[in-house]
Order: structure tokens, then C-alpha cells, then sequence
């Protein structure tokens, strides 16, 4: 009767050990196996954009205009990528500093001396912690010092909190926001439309047409190494032209 004993303990053991061997076999991050290592399948994320209204809506008007209302994007894929995105996207080099404007052949929106009010400031959009296929733009738009550093603080928390590891994609909500592009941009389509070249919108306590502030560096051809516009009446050129 010994053997039998023996068999049914061994057996017991067998079966133990399978199950916790393949318990510790699918112990895999979340990130690594599903939500987040996929354009179809992105780390959903909400921003709260209230204390840069006016950033935020260049933001919405890129994603909404000229990415075909796309929210999906990928963290860059090392650190180096971002500082490498800083320069490509020539926001480096200043442009809209009072001193570079006829240089770099760009406007500011507001010219009014001041940290709120001076878009002296480059912001880059998509971010420059974002990846970018070397074949698409990084635009830069003027912007205040001010609000430039309201959204740092706010994205400086976007990627430890929400688990964004790099190389991850996420989606992007914006909360707290007012204006029309963002309005937009997290709605259905209606009219007018907000995309339209000669649309106005008040940003930084100017009225403008916003398509005519959004720039991208040229890198070569005639334009090389300044600014080029990328939508509304000087689309494909330099101003002045």
C-alpha cells in the first residue's frame, strides 16, 4: 500500500508545480504585452490644459487641421531622441525673438513687452518628447514664455504617473480648454469649419487667422534653414515672399 501513497503525493506535487511555474511564466508588465506597445492599442491619457488655453489651441489646431484630428502618438524611444527633436525642429535657434524675426522670415502674435504677453517663445508641436518619422514635420508656433512654462509643469507629469515607458503610444485628451480648435478637435465635425485658412480666433488677446502662424524648419532647397509656413495663405513659402 506504500507505492500507491507515494504516486498520489508525487502527482499532487506534479500538478502544483506546473501551476506555479506558469503562474510566474505570465508574470509580464502590462506596458511590455498589451495597452501601450501599439498604435492600435494606446495608453489613454487627459491633460489638463487650463493654464495654457492658448498653447493648448495651437496644439488642438495641428492635431485637428493638419493631422487629421490624430491624438495617437509615441513616446520617443531614449532621452536623446528629445534633445535631438529640440534641435531639428529649430526651436533652439529662438526665431521668434524680436532679434531673429527678419532673419528667420517669422511673425510674432503678440510683439507686446512681457512674459504673458511677448510670443517670443517657440513651442513645438507634436512635443519633443514625442517621436516623429523623420519624413514629417515638427511645426513651431509662437507662443508666451509664460504659458511655455505652464505646460512644462503639466507635462512633466505625463508619463511617470500614466506608466508611458519609451517607445509607448498614448492618447491624448485635453481637459479645461475653451477656445474653438479643441472644441473641435473632441467633438464631431460641424460648422464653420474651424480648419478653414481664413478662420479668426482671439490667442494671446490678438485676433488672427492661426493659419498663418504655423511654421516648420526648412532643412533644404531654396529655404534652407528658415522657417517655412505650413498652412494658410503662405503655405509652402517664406514671408515675406
Amino acid at each position: 500500500m506504500l507505492q500507491p501513497f507515494i504516486s498520489l503525493k508525487a502527482l499532487i506535487s506534479s500538478v502544483f508545480t506546473f501551476m506555479l511555474l506558469g503562474s510566474f511564466g505570465d508574470a509580464t508588465p502590462i506596458n511590455a504585452r498589451g495597452q501601450g506597445g501599439t498604435r492600435q492599442n494606446p495608453i489613454p491619457v487627459t491633460i489638463d490644459v487650463s493654464k495654457w488655453p492658448n498653447i493648448a489651441e495651437q496644439n488642438c489646431y495641428i492635431m485637428l487641421c493638419l493631422m487629421g484630428r490624430n491624438r495617437v502618438f509615441q513616446r520617443v524611444q531614449t532621452a536623446d531622441e528629445s534633445e535631438r527633436a529640440y534641435t531639428l525642429s529649430g526651436a533652439e535657434w529662438t526665431p521668434f525673438q524680436q532679434r531673429n524675426l527678419i532673419k528667420y522670415h517669422v511673425q510674432q502674435i503678440n510683439s507686446q513687452p512681457g512674459r504673458r504677453t511677448e510670443t517670443s517663445s517657440a513651442e513645438e508641436f507634436p512635443w519633443r518628447s514625442i517621436h516623429v518619422d523623420p519624413l514629417d514635420p515638427r511645426y513651431v508656433i509662437p507662443a508666451t514664455l509664460y504659458e511655455q512654462s505652464m505646460q512644462g509643469n503639466s507635462l512633466s507629469n505625463l508619463y511617470g504617473p500614466n506608466r508611458i515607458d519609451y517607445g509607448n503610444f498614448f492618447h491624448v485628451t485635453f481637459s479645461g480648454y475653451t477656445g474653438p480648435y479643441c472644441r473641435a478637435l473632441h467633438s464631431p465635425p460641424t460648422k464653420p469649419d474651424v480648419c478653414d485658412n481664413h478662420f479668426q480666433t482671439i490667442l494671446f488677446g490678438v485676433k488672427i487667422m492661426l493659419a498663418n502662424f504655423i511654421y516648420a524648419l526648412e532643412r533644404g532647397g531654396p529655404t534652407r534653414n528658415l522657417f517655412v509656413h505650413m498652412a494658410g495663405d503662405y503655405k509652402g513659402r517664406v514671408w515675406p515672399s
